[in-house]
């Protein structure tokens, strides 16, 4: 097995975001940044971030807005344009947030930078992050391992 995983190469696979960059609800996104920097209790994940085009910048503010909060439990910015630089500065908000305990940050262009950021996050932290599998990358994934399956 080990060696059919060392023979897998990382590939790139590029998203159809379809819009224009930038928040696809702004009064939604602008609601819960608010939530956010007040500290709002009943704020333990949103949904305001996903799938909404933002770029580097957006994830700056959200994570600025996420400094002192001590009640979003989940955040999620999957399915976004988020670069390198939105990534590192979610790593650098988590490195002091105890109350985030999960991390969605699948469908987003974070590229080897900004992994690398989350990653030395991660083994620092008990942090959960999600991530998107693709069926094409089971596919393949299976396609390489079933000459290994038939043989064992």
């Amino acid at each position: 097995l080990l060696d059919v995983m060392a023979q897998l190469r990382p590939f790139h696979m590029e998203w159809d975001f379809g819009d224009e960059p930038g928040p696809r609800h702004p009064k939604e996104y602008l609601r819960d940044l608010a939530a956010l920097r007040a500290n709002d209790p009943s704020l333990k994940s949103t949904s305001a971030f996903t799938s909404e085009s933002l770029l580097d910048e957006s994830a700056v503010e959200i994570a600025e807005a996420l400094r002192g909060n001590t009640h979003l439990e989940l955040l999620d910015v999957s399915a976004n344009r988020i670069g390198a630089v939105g990534a590192r500065a979610i790593a650098d908000l988590l490195r002091e947030q105890a109350s985030i305990t999960r991390l969605d940050i699948d469908r987003n262009l974070i590229g080897d930078e900004g992994a690398a950021a989350i990653a030395a996050v991660l083994a620092q932290s008990n942090l959960e992050i999600i991530l998107y599998v693709s069926v094409v990358v089971v596919f393949v994934l299976f396609s390489l391992l079933s000459p290994w399956i038939r043989r064992h």
